[in-house]
């Protein structure tokens, strides 16, 4: 159970706590708590943009002085060439393996990945092939490790307790801490509508199995629900709507819950637009592995396919391009008029082979230029599992060459299926880089419902680089707290760069975002591992308050196609203190269900923050709360499966 602790006092205390300022909302990401990520602690580059971090190892075993095996140290664990060719190496020193922490081999620059000196990457999982234990067979082992000999590697890299999908590579984005509201008053990022952290929670809480912690990215869980809030008028320009609530926690009386919640223009409201679909999808071996309940992952394709060709328009045109050890155009852009033209090609479509990732986005937006419609939809869907073997695959080379296509007006979707072997944190990176959106399949039925509803509304953008900056009034506010997020975070100082990249929300999406708000006055809930962040803001001047204004929220956006260059509009809504409700019940039903989802992420990515008190809070209300919705009904179906291993977690 986590041991909590109280902070109080000058809200500028000076706070030589080692240094420890791990995942400021103002993106200034610092470092691991304790040294986790090795003997010094350090991974951060304060770099404060957000989007450029050193995630941290697992537990300071690929580096001597923490960090993180993007640049390697050479010390008696790591071979010096970058290579995992010494009898002792278990880590690359030169970064090449893009692992973050050097745990999951996937090094192909060197020499191991395949000859049983690295054991760490999951493949032994489809036949023992890295010869250190030979525990070969399903990928569905159950907590019997199945990689490392040691038993120190399976889904996160750490452990082998689940043994789910042993080649998963997830990244942990860290706990934001409270941020003092007289040295930085300001939380700017940018916005996400991904779901696929909850999707991937979805297939383990199916299996009766806790999701791997790192995986659990709290705004994704929130964010795949439906909020009902009220979208903008027919009348007004800006292309969403903005609404602030805010009210007593369920947990901890002492602490304000805020919600801030957007909803877009709904897709009847909005023009229709012609489309121009690029389908690149991954058949490479992996692909032929297990998606979902007797499903290969391929499988999962196909059926996501034939359901979007049933509800297109005539008039959008699809192409399919596939990619294995080598990449084809297997159709070229036909109408929809022709469905069964398109359905056979989907029938035909094979996986064997490795995986040239790169070359097959390339000949993607190749096809989807010679495509192109002027004024319409041009976008690209890539399906994959992740698993890039061949050319350019490491995450940081796939952004930038994503990066570059995205200058020819080209958005791009990222649709993982299923989780075994999943690339998570490359995918939700190369998503974010291509304008787009990132989920993952998990079953038959999520293919079908994602085919005929959430295809068309992840490719219908009514706004993008949309972000986020919320000022708090310090004679209101101590101290806030903002809940997920970590990764998107963005520099208070560039809330006003408009060529700074940020989210893109689709046609109907809602986005909410939560907060933890000290009142003046107040009592801040810390873990021992995190103290409060006082680190001054860089900008100096925050916009006027009205008398007992608690909180003012400003978006700044820009359409649909807008260039680096193009002027950014923005919009602003505030909220009362006046206007908080005194007690949990009086809340709107929209910031109830946010408040008892986050409380379940919170508990299950091991937040600091948890308590016992929060898993009576969730296993209380869940099911109450979720009333005959059957988004939210089958949510209070998959905690009941998972409710005892979540609560011996927490007892």
């Amino acid at each position: 159970m986590t041991t909590r602790w109280m902070w109080m006092g000058s809200a500028l205390a000076a706070l030589a706590l080692g240094g420890c300022e791990s995942g400021t909302a103002d993106g200034s990401t610092a470092s691991a708590v304790s040294g986790v990520d090795g003997s010094d602690g350090a991974y951060s580059d304060g770099s404060g943009d957000g989007g450029d971090r050193n995630p941290p190892s697992s537990g300071g075993v690929d580096a001597n002085d923490g960090t993180d095996g993007r640049g390697g140290s050479l010390d008696a664990t790591d071979a010096a060439d970058g290579r995992d060719g010494s009898t002792d190496s278990t880590d690359a020193s030169d970064g090449a393996d893009y692992s973050y922490d050097g745990t999951d081999g996937y090094d192909y620059e060197g020499d191991s990945s395949y000859d049983g000196y690295d054991a760490t990457d999951g493949y032994d999982a489809y036949g023992g092939v890295d010869g250190t234990d030979g525990s070969t067979g399903s990928p569905w082992v159950g907590g019997d490790d199945s990689s490392a000999t040691d038993g120190t590697d399976t889904t996160d890299g750490t452990d082998a307790t689940d043994g789910l999908t042993p080649g998963g590579n997830f990244v942990d984005v860290g706990v934001n801490p409270f941020v003092i509201a007289e040295a930085d008053p300001l939380s700017t990022f940018a916005i996400d509508v991904d779901t696929a952290s909850y999707d991937i929670f979805r297939q383990y809480a199916n299996q009766g199995l806790l999701p791997p912690a790192k995986s659990v990215r709290l705004e994704e869980y929130v964010n795949a629900f439906e909020y009902g809030y009220e979208g903008p008028t027919k009348e007004t320009e800006t292309p969403f709507a903005v609404h602030v609530a805010g009210g007593s926690s369920p947990v901890d009386p002492g602490v304000t819950l805020l919600r801030v919640g957007i909803q877009a223009r709904r897709m009847e409201d909005l023009p229709k637009k012609d489309r121009n679909l690029v389908f690149l999808v991954d058949t490479s071996g992996s692909m032929s592995g297990w998606g979902g309940p007797g499903e290969t992952k391929l499988e999962l394709v196909q059926t996501m396919l034939n359901a979007a060709v049933d509800v297109l328009d005539p008039s959008d045109r699809v192409a399919i391009v596939t990619y294995a050890g080598n990449v084809s155009v297997a159709l070229p852009s036909t109408s929809v008029s022709n469905p069964s033209t398109i359905k056979s090609v989907i029938s035909s479509l094979g996986a064997g082979g490795s995986t040239a990732g790169a070359a097959g986005i390339d000949l993607a937006y190749a096809e989807a230029q010679n495509g192109f419609i002027a004024g319409g939809i041009n976008h690209v869907v890539l399906c994959t599992d992740g698993d890039f073997n061949v050319g350019v695959f490491g995450t940081e080379a796939l952004k930038a060459l994503i990066e570059e296509k995205r200058k020819t007006g080209v958005t791009l979707t990222v649709l993982g299926v299923g989780t075994d072997n999943l690339n998570d944190d490359m995918m939700e990176e190369i998503s974010n880089s291509g304008n787009g959106t990132y989920a993952v399949l998990t079953d038959s039925d999520d293919a079908i419902l994602y085919g005929t509803t959430r295809l068309t509304s992840d490719m219908t953008f009514v706004a993008q680089d949309v972000k986020i900056q919320v000022t708090f009034n310090d004679d209101e506010v101590l101290a806030w707290r903002l809940l997920g997020y970590e990764n998107r975070a963005i520099a208070d100082e560039d809330f006003t760069n408009d060529t700074i990249d940020a989210g893109e929300i689709g046609a109907g999406h809602d986005v909410t975002a939560l907060y933890e708000v000290i009142r003046t006055g107040g009592t801040i809930p810390l873990a021992e591992s995190l103290p409060p962040d006082a680190t001054k803001s860089l900008v100096t001047e925050v916009s006027e308050f009205t008398e007992g204004e608690l909180v003012r929220v400003a978006v700044r956006y820009k359409a649909p196609g807008a260039t680096p260059e193009t002027p950014a509009d923005s919009t602003e809504s505030g909220l009362l203190a006046s206007a908080l409700a005194s007690e949990f019940s009086q809340l709107d039903g929209a910031t109830r269900w946010a408040a008892v989802v986050a409380n379940m992420a919170e508990l299950l990515h091991g937040s600091p923050y948890a308590d016992a008190a929060a898993y009576g809070f969730v296993a209380e209300t869940l099911a109450p709360l979720a009333g005959n919705d059957a988004k939210r009904t089958e949510l209070v179906a998959y905690f009941n499966n998972i409710a005892g291993l979540l609560a011996n977690t927490w007892d």
